[in-house]
């Protein structure tokens, strides 16, 4: 399916299993959501490409790219074989787009590319609150987050990570966001979760500053994230 343009709202998909596929062009469920998507729960979702994937092949568990808003649905029990920009949820969240009360619970993720997410690949100027990872795993090549891969003056609020493991093949893998310049981070939780990469790993968050209510919070090369409300 290529576009959502109004609500699609109170519905299950089982069991869909997209194989051998050109990602190129079937980056998900729904390529693309321009209304919004509420209370989808999806199970059992399968998705892998057929021959050789490139840094365009992502993927989004229900959405590929966000422009509006995603709220109160659920993944679980899925594999997903990709490239850059890999989430949970959606892929890549655009400018003004939210990402609200979501869930995503054995979630397996191989991307041979970077931007991986439990709930997106990656943010810009994005609100995600009140999201879920869990007994979940994703790789990737660089850029793997517990949340998010990679993320651009977002906002990340009430986040919980449990019983997860992040690999990053390369570089920048954290619990929450592993790249980028996220506007906010606060009332998150990591815990029971192994995160795993060769430079730059952190608990929470690598980035140069993360900004909360008028106070900095400096992560970097040399540096830990100092605090996190």
């Amino acid at each position: 399916t290529q576009f959502i343009h109004t609500v699609l709202e109170n519905s299950t998909i089982k069991n869909l299993s997209f194989k051998n596929i050109n990602l190129t062009n079937e980056k998900g469920i729904f390529n693309e959501n321009r209304g919004v998507v509420k209370s989808i729960s999806v199970v059992n979702f399968s998705q892998e490409s057929t021959g050789e994937i490139t840094s365009e092949d992502g993927c989004g568990g229900i959405v590929y790219e966000n422009q509006n808003t995603i709220k109160n649905c659920t993944v679980s029990d899925s594999t997903i074989r990709s490239g850059e920009n890999v989430g949970g949820v959606c892929g890549l969240a655009e400018p003004n787009s939210q990402i609200l009360g979501c869930t995503v619970t054995s979630l397996d993720v191989k991307s041979v590319e970077k931007n991986v997410g439990g709930i997106v690949g990656k943010t810009d100027e994005t609100e995600i609150r009140n999201c879920k990872l869990t007994d979940s795993q994703l790789n990737g090549a660089n850029s793997v987050g517990g949340i998010s891969g990679k993320s651009k003056n977002s906002t990340f609020e009430n986040l919980s990570i449990f019983y997860s493991k992040l690999v990053s093949d390369y570089m920048y893998v954290a619990g929450v966001v592993s790249e980028g310049c996220p506007n906010q981070i606060r009332d998150c939780t990591v815990r029971q979760t192994k995160i795993v990469g060769n430079v730059y790993i952190r608990g929470i968050c690598h980035a140069n500053k993360i900004r909360d209510e008028g106070k900095i919070y400096i992560a970097g090369r040399k540096y830990r994230l100092i605090q996190s409300n």
